[in-house]
């Protein structure tokens, strides 16, 4: 319904993925042009510690089924979490080189309503990105397309995939950001903001 909207040039969806393989070639027939994927680590034990869930196959065949819907630009999100995925970087680098695909590194955010959140759990994006390159070599910076986009996007070398770091903690960006969250239903108060 929303593609069909006059105006309306572009529609994206975030999501964790685990119902996309059965809904990717739906969603593309929709009018659905991009998605942005949560995929926290390779490693299933890292993958539940994050997404506290079971299901990174699942998230793998979602990402498969979209690229074979069609879907031509895919992003992946991994949050970065010093001492849980300092191990995943390289084998997310790999997996975004393997498929062309783009990744996604977002710096650990104080956005939990819990309070559990602490400055020694940032595992920085200039940490992140020194770990690529020390693997696969010089990442080339690539131009900002939207000034108000929110990460500082990179291409490898040889082209075979883009590496992105959304880093809020060490580079705020909230004077150019114009990104409003919404919380989701099942967490917010009725009268109330949720801060998660």
């Amino acid at each position: 319904m929303l593609a069909s909207v006059p105006g309306i040039r572009d529609i994206a969806l975030t999501t964790n993925g685990i119902l996309l393989a059965e809904q990717a070639q739906a969603l593309k027939d929709a009018g659905l042009r991009r998605i942005n994927i949560s995929l926290d680590g390779l490693s299933e034990e890292t993958f539940r510690k994050i997404s506290r869930r079971e299901g990174l196959d699942r998230v793998l065949d979602g990402i498969f089924a979209a690229q074979r819907a069609g879907f031509e630009k895919i992003r992946l999100n991994a949050v970065a979490i010093r001492g849980i995925t300092e191990a995943e970087v390289v084998p997310l680098g790999r997996f975004a080189r393997q498929h062309r695909l783009e990744m996604r590194f977002i710096e650990f955010m104080p956005l939990d309503a819990e309070n559990n959140w602490q400055n020694e759990q940032v595992l920085s994006g200039k940490e992140i990105r020194e770990i690529l390159e020390a693997e696969f070599g010089p990442l080339i910076p690539r131009a900002r397309d939207d000034p108000s986009q929110t990460a500082v996007d990179y291409q490898f070398v040889d082209c075979a995939g883009r590496i992105g770091f959304i880093n809020p903690v060490t580079q705020p960006f909230c004077g150019n950001c114009n990104r409003l969250r919404i919380p989701p239903l099942a967490r917010a108060v009725p009268g109330k903001l949720s801060r998660s």
